[in-house]
């Protein structure tokens, strides 16, 4: 049975596959993504300024992500890092989208350590 597909970026910008079950994000890089994702997670979003300065430092986590790195991620992470008004607007979605992140911050945690 094929795993699940993700969204990722080839060196030239364009969307590639990446099968569950084969290496997307490895090494240093695993612990390095779950350090920013964890710093963006934490972040109290309570006016229009804070959510202006989450998508700044989200736009930094855009960039380490794609070329030269173009490293695998699920496409849940693409939505989580432009859904930040979407979440502040609706604590519904918000439940949704902050379970998805914890669980894959997790995931890289445990697969950065061998665990």
């Amino acid at each position: 049975m094929p795993g699940r597909a993700w969204e990722a970026q080839t060196s030239a910008g364009n969307p590639t596959i990446h099968r569950e079950g084969e290496p997307a994000v490895v090494g240093e890089d695993r612990q390095t993504l779950a350090s920013k994702l964890r710093r963006l997670a934490a972040w109290e979003i309570r006016d229009e300024r804070d959510l202006l300065l989450w998508y700044e430092a989200a736009k930094e986590v855009n960039g380490w992500l794609r070329p030269p790195r173009s490293v695998s991620v699920p496409r849940e992470l693409w939505r989580w890092l432009s859904d930040a008004d979407l979440r502040h607007a609706d604590p519904e979605y918000a439940k949704r989208q902050d379970a998805f992140i914890r669980k894959y911050i997790r995931e890289l945690d445990e697969e950065g350590t061998g665990a």
